[in-house]
């Protein structure tokens, strides 16, 4: 499993050991790693730019060979990184651009004929307010992309109903779906 966490998340506002940027990612991405191992007891590792390239090298064959269960990154994962073998994939990163979000999918897409594998299950997690609150302008755009992406990626799938889902929810957030590039 592949997992990429969005840029910039704060997982407690309240934190006062809250650093840079850097630091405040590196603690995000190591509390989904914890999450991964405490609450669903996986093997999951971390996967950042202070990775050495031995130690990428090193979790990219471990998760080939499922010896781990989870690689857990921001960007890392996005180009660049081979494993045919991972089969599932959580996008908890919402992204506007259209490479990345590529980059993302494609890193899950890839068949593996070795071991079976000609498809692959991606959780592409969205948030948006509830329904009936009421959004400022930058945020029903925001919600409008995050769920076109949603769209765009149920019209490939297997399941391709989901997309009139996410017609539906940008119905009930207020949005006009033909604003979007549905």
């Amino acid at each position: 499993m592949l997992v990429s966490t969005a840029e910039g998340w704060r997982p407690d506002p309240n934190d006062s050991a809250q650093g840079d940027d850097r630091s405040d990612d590196l603690r995000a991405i190591h509390q989904v790693v914890n999450l991964l191992r405490n609450e669903f007891d996986m093997r999951a590792a971390s996967y950042t730019g202070g990775t050495s390239k031995d130690d990428r090298i090193k979790l990219q064959e471990a998760v080939a060979q499922t010896e781990i269960d989870a690689l857990v990154a921001m960007k890392c994962l996005d180009e660049g990184v081979d494993i045919p073998e991972v089969r599932t994939g959580i996008i908890m990163a919402s992204t506007s651009n259209p490479r990345q979000f590529v980059q993302r999918r494609g890193r899950l897409l890839r068949q593996h004929r070795e071991s079976g594998k000609v498809r692959a299950t991606i959780y592409d997690m969205i948030v948006r307010p509830p329904v009936g609150t009421t959004m400022t302008s930058s945020e029903m755009h925001l919600v409008g992309n995050e769920l076109s992406r949603a769209y765009e990626l149920a019209e490939a799938a297997d399941n391709p109903a989901a997309r009139f889902e996410s017609r539906q929810e940008a119905i009930d957030a207020g949005l006009d779906p033909e604003s979007y590039a549905w």
